[in-house]
């Protein structure tokens, strides 16, 4: 396909896309691959074809490359994931794979390859590998691995698992098309201190697991950076439109944390949507998304609004919170950002661990960060959204401080209407027998005998 596709040698001019995938097939991708995914294309997918005796060949190589480009389903291309390795299929190698077509898929569509990156990149991975390879071998514990069992584990937690496949067999085929650029690592703005380093391999499980934390990451906030400040954590957040991904090492260096996708506001109603989930990243890797039994995803309760909360009876605790309820969330940052809580179970996610088995399910905050995800074009619309808000929210301020008519607030002070007591003589005095009104001078006169 590299060596006769005509859009390739446009893009790519002479030999260079067939070089890069002779290079990426002995040098990155799993051995034998070339024959695995012949056979997953080729093989006919209909039992008892109506046709028999009937060359069907090139129906069954279209209807295959439509299966492993996305055009039937992600489905079906983990299918053709699972047929690429065989009934010899492992976690592991399973796992490796994936993660071997996301490099692959990038450094087939890259301006120019550069061989030593790549080979990097390959084996800072390796710890991926064995993290998502527990997870799914820990989903099959009570039953075989078998190709449901990889597709149900899939869809259940890296939904985007099969898009690695679909990018690289995309840009082969279609290399110009800017729209099939399926698979894009994440893009961290600044370094983060959860992570380390932008090679980190606790990054690309979380790709897998929504399209929107694919791409480009912008830090909104950093207790590093920002200080332990609930007020400041509060205003990275308050107006922000778009998904975000909040992030939390512990002091005895779990790390865990929970993606959402609504818009960040002061309510007193549960903030949130069933696309968000709660995650384990180290030490073990575990995702849980929410059952439907309950809807408390998240909520931003902050002392700001406490006469709205005493005026709706409001129970609960003030911080940020997610899963449970208001006065016992599942995973909760009190605004003092000590004795957080991050529990086995709730009624609106997975029950699980977000903290290590042996763990209590309290912790102490190392670092937290917040960061907006979704690409770039999203970030920078809820960005300019949030920075409308925080305009709309100023100018209320400043109304509410300048004063226009101040015969008015005079009135509303001498009614009591504003509490004050600059009047509070005259209360004193109204009703007394020896007091009368001075029309002449203004205000009261004493009347002796």
């Amino acid at each position: 396909m590299a060596q006769a596709l005509p859009y390739s040698v446009f893009f790519l001019p002479g030999d260079e896309l067939r070089g890069r995938v002779e290079w990426l097939e002995k040098n990155v991708l799993p051995r034998n691959f070339s024959k695995g995914f012949f056979f997953a294309v080729t093989t006919n997918t209909f039992v008892g074809f109506a046709n028999q005796g009937i060359d069907d060949s090139l129906e069954t190589l279209l209807d295959g490359l439509a299966r492993a480009t996305g055009r039937k389903g992600t489905i079906e291309a983990l299918r053709v994931l699972y047929t690429i390795l065989g009934e010899d299929a492992t976690a592991e190698g399973l796992l490796e794979l994936c993660i071997a077509l996301g490099i692959a898929s990038e450094a087939v569509a890259a301006p120019n390859l550069d061989k030593d990156l790549v080979a990097a990149r390959l084996r800072n991975v390796k710890p991926c590998i064995v993290s998502m390879a527990k997870s799914l071998s820990a989903y099959c514990a009570q039953k075989k691995l078998d190709k449901d069992a990889f597709v149900e584990w899939a869809e259940n937690n890296f939904s985007c698992l099969s898009t690695p496949l679909m990018g690289f067999v995309n840009h082969v085929l279609f290399h110009h098309d800017p729209v099939q650029k399926l698979f894009v690592p994440p893009n961290l703005s600044v370094a983060s201190k959860v992570f380390g380093t932008e090679a980190s391999s606790l990054l690309m499980p979380l790709s897998f697991a929504s399209q929107s934390l694919s791409g480009k990451w912008q830090r909104l906030f950093s207790s590093d950076v920002d200080g332990c400040c609930f007020n400041r954590l509060e205003w990275s957040l308050l107006g922000y439109t778009g998904p975000t991904v909040v992030l939390i090492r512990t002091t005895s260096s779990a790390a865990l944390g929970v993606h959402t996708t609504m818009e960040w506001k002061e309510t007193s109603r549960i903030l949130g949507d069933s696309e968000g989930f709660l995650f384990q990243l180290e030490p073990s890797l575990a995702l849980y998304r929410p059952e439907g039994h309950e809807e408390n995803f998240a909520f931003l309760s902050t002392r700001s609004m406490s006469k709205q909360k005493i005026s709706i009876g409001y129970q609960g605790r003030y911080g940020l919170g997610f899963g449970g309820s208001p006065d016992q969330p599942r995973l909760f940052i009190p605004e003092s950002f000590e004795h957080c809580v991050a529990a086995f179970h709730d009624k609106t996610y997975q029950s699980g661990n977000l903290l290590p088995d042996d763990a209590l399910e309290t912790f102490d905050i190392a670092v937290l960060e917040v960061w907006a995800v979704g690409g770039e074009d999203v970030v920078e619309l809820a960005l300019q959204e949030q920075q409308d808000y925080r305009e709309r929210r100023q100018h209320l301020i400043h109304q509410a401080r300048v004063v226009k008519d101040k015969s008015q607030i005079a009135m509303d002070m001498q009614t009591g209407l504003i509490p004050n007591s600059l009047f509070e003589h005259k209360e004193h005095v109204r009703g007394r027998t020896e007091f009368a009104v001075d029309d002449t001078h203004g205000g009261y006169r004493l009347e002796r005998e």
